[in-house]
């Protein structure tokens, strides 16, 4: 009889954590969270954005080497697109 319980026992703790594991991936990858996501990234793009204006002005091409702000907002923009597949 002690067996039995030990092995209903260890079956609950296992259908606890795939519970556990399931909700957290529902969570983490519904629509809600990614569009939240994707408005953080957005918002973030635009204040590059707004920093290269302000820092070499409105006609800015980038033709010379590339600078931080250029590779956080080519980040921001892959990573963008990766979000937007995922919708």
């Amino acid at each position: 009889m002690e067996k039995i319980n030990v092995i209903i026992s260890i079956i609950a703790a296992i259908a606890a954590v795939v519970s556990a594991v399931l909700s957290y991936n529902t969570l983490r990858y519904s629509k809600r969270n990614i569009l939240k996501k994707l408005d953080k990234k957005q918002q973030q793009l635009s204040d590059i954005n707004i920093e290269i204006a302000k820092r070499y002005g409105l006609n800015y091409s980038p033709r010379g080497p590339i600078n931080s702000l250029e590779t956080k907002k080519r980040e921001l923009q892959s990573e963008i697109e990766n979000l937007q597949k995922l919708l």
